[in-house]
């Protein structure tokens, strides 16, 4: 069987918490080892897990001024595109806040990021609103209609608030907060 680079990247930080791996090593060999897609080789440490399950935004929250820009912003893409329904919004949202938009982001997603206008209006379709990182959002109706079981709504921001876009799914970072504010706001419901 062919692994592609992230199954051998979740791989080995499977196998490093079994042997509790510390923070301080998981970031000398992040930064250090990197396999050929440009992806570090990482591992994980044991307090940085729930009961064996990975939490990688745990990880990435307590490696973050240890790793260089060009590692953290690839994980952050790269894990981020893996696992956003279980990771912690406010942890996430302040990493890719602070997160260097050229390792984050491609060319033609940092050129789409740029030229958002001031004010951009975007939507949210949630299955479950007590669940979620809650900082997902689009900047296409359809999509967030596809995702919305629970409830759909559509608001409108400053540019400033938006950590990243990612063309999947047209997707913008927002605080996680804004989600629970444009709830109590029932003109922002569309359903």
């Amino acid at each position: 069987m062919a692994y592609t680079p992230l199954y051998i990247l979740l791989r080995k930080g499977l196998i490093m918490i079994v042997e509790g791996v510390d923070i301080d090593e998981f970031v000398k060999v992040a930064n250090s080892n990197k396999i050929a897609c440009g992806m570090p080789v990482i591992m994980e440490a044991r307090s940085c897990s729930d009961k064996n399950f990975i939490r990688w935004d745990k990880i990435l929250d307590a490696a973050k001024d240890k790793l260089d820009d060009e590692v953290m912003g690839k994980l952050l893409y790269i894990l981020w595109q893996a696992w956003s329904w279980d990771m912690d919004g406010s942890i996430m949202y302040d990493l890719f806040k602070g997160a260097n938009k050229q390792y984050l982001m491609t060319d033609e997603e940092r050129k789409i990021f740029k030229n958002l206008p001031n004010r951009v209006t975007i939507y949210r379709g949630s299955q479950d609103i007590s669940k979620g990182t809650n900082i997902s959002w689009t900047l296409d109706y359809e999509r967030a209609e596809w995702f919305a079981a629970e409830v759909l709504v559509k608001t409108e921001v400053d540019k400033s608030i938006i950590a990243a876009y990612f063309n999947r799914e047209k997707e913008v970072i927002c605080p996680p907060e804004l989600f629970s504010e444009v709830l109590k706001d029932r003109k922002s419901r569309i359903f």
